[in-house]
């Protein structure tokens, strides 16, 4: 009898084995013979096999498990729940195939840990935190960590995607910049009683915005211990990038135009067109994208008019990141199929 079958670095769950295959049921025993491959015939097995596989996995190095199983099964948030000191998750899709005449898919999870895995009976590794990412222990973050945290009422993962942040008056902190992992749907305030869509705002003036006063709404239960950066708005551009350049887009499209200084300061808040730019590889792919209520996320910069005179004024178009067409492109500020992608930064030791 053998528990994991682990070599060069790789953490394999019997993958390429001979023999039957059998299904992983939620009260199926860690220990599994070898002549047995894994199967995740459920969610509930599926989170169960992946706390025991992270906990069991050697530190050192990234870690791989190759499973077989329902689609459904394979919800790696579960990993990132109850393993706050786990980073680089990633899921890798090996295609599909038949097994006993019902479909199922090949998948390859991959992680690492930060530190050692905890001890038998303990609830979490000293140092890290609980599982919502309160990181007062914390020495420093690094691109690519994730943490969790409640964001209106539902769980959200963010990414560090900036390990020393310049805000957006140009000016550095010790500061990493999390960037949500998902897009919160304008309809995030409807119930079933009554649909209510969250739309930019009356104008494009992000600091009088209706999204930059629901982020605050949400920043003393989310954001409590994020630093407050510079989030006024001292750019706005003309034209958009070229359709279908994802995170290839040039800025050649675009025509910047300073602005006066604005003093507008924030905890939890939405990207800048620039750096939407700066961070083009990192956006594209959001949990929650392709809904008529998340075709896209609000950045914070407004579109460049004019009065009679040639004077700046705010109108009725902000930018926007558009994940469908893969652009950076203008969208009128009453837009329901735009949602938010929030971003807040922690200090850095």
């Amino acid at each position: 009898m053998v528990k994991w079958l682990a070599a060069a670095g790789s953490f394999g769950a019997l993958a390429g084995c001979s023999g039957e295959l059998v299904p992983y049921a939620a009260e199926r025993p860690i220990e599994i013979s070898a002549a047995e491959q894994v199967i995740l015939q459920d969610r509930e097995a599926g989170r169960r096999f992946f706390m025991e596989s992270v906990s069991a996995a050697d530190r050192e190095g990234r870690q791989e498990i190759t499973v077989t199983g329902r689609e459904s099964a394979f919800d790696t948030l579960v990993i990132a729940q109850m393993f706050p000191d786990v980073i680089n998750i990633s899921k890798t899709d090996l295609g599909t195939r038949s097994v006993n005449g019902e479909l199922f898919s090949d998948c390859r999870i991959g992680f690492e840990w930060r530190g050692r895995a905890p001890d038998p009976g303990e609830e979490k590794v000293p140092g890290t935190g609980d599982q919502f990412g309160d990181e007062k222990d914390r020495a420093s973050w690094k691109i690519g960590d994730v943490i969790l945290r409640n964001v209106a009422g539902k769980v959200c993962r963010f990414r560090c995607i900036d390990d020393d942040y310049q805000d957006g008056s140009g000016n550095y902190g010790k500061r990493a910049l999390f960037l949500a992992e998902c897009v919160i749907r304008s309809d995030v305030e409807s119930t079933y009683e009554e649909r209510v869509l969250l739309s930019f705002g009356e104008n494009n003036n992000y600091k009088k915005s209706r999204v930059r006063k629901w982020l605050g709404e949400q920043e003393e239960n989310t954001v409590p211990d994020a630093d407050f950066v510079y989030t006024g708005t001292v750019t706005a551009f003309t034209g958009r990038t070229e359709t279908g350049d994802f995170a290839q887009t040039r800025m050649d499209g675009l025509r910047s135009c300073r602005l006066s200084y604005q003093e507008c300061r924030d905890r939890f808040f939405l990207l800048s067109l620039e750096e939407a730019y700066r961070y083009r590889e990192e956006i594209w792919n959001p949990e929650g994208k392709g809904s008529s209520y998340s075709r896209g996320f609000w950045l914070r910069t407004p579109a460049y008019e004019t009065d009679e005179y040639g004077n700046f004024v705010y109108g009725n178009r902000e930018y926007v990141v558009d994940l469908e067409n893969g652009c950076l492109r203008q969208a009128d500020v009453s837009d329901s199929g735009i949602g938010i992608c929030p971003a807040f930064c922690l200090p850095q030791a």
